[in-house]
């Protein structure tokens, strides 16, 4: 869950879902696929990458399993305040990403 403190907003991000067949407004997320990487660091690389912000701070709320009847999927879920635009966001394009 991203907060702006310079424009006291909150930050979501949209993309296209192909399972739904539509955009989607979403929380800024990602996958941990590198080893030695934890949640903390990979949710402030995807909110660099998918939001174009740096992080001023992050507090971990909690870790849940969204869909435990069908589904192993763990989410770690943050607070981050953000005040600094440092990069466009909008996703990586080899990882074929088009975010707004």
């Amino acid at each position: 869950l991203l907060y702006d403190t310079t424009k006291d907003k909150f930050i979501f991000v949209k993309q296209y879902r192909v399972a739904v067949e539509q955009e989607m407004v979403e929380l800024v997320a990602g996958i941990l696929d590198k080893e030695d990487e934890s949640a903390e660091e990979a949710i402030k690389r995807e909110i660099e990458e998918e939001a174009g912000y740096a992080v001023d701070s992050l507090e971990h709320i909690l870790d849940f399993h969204p869909s435990p009847g069908a589904f192993a999927e763990k989410l770690h879920l943050f607070y981050g305040q953000v005040s600094r635009k440092i990069g466009k966001g909008g996703g990586l394009e080899d990882e074929n990403e088009s975010i707004k």
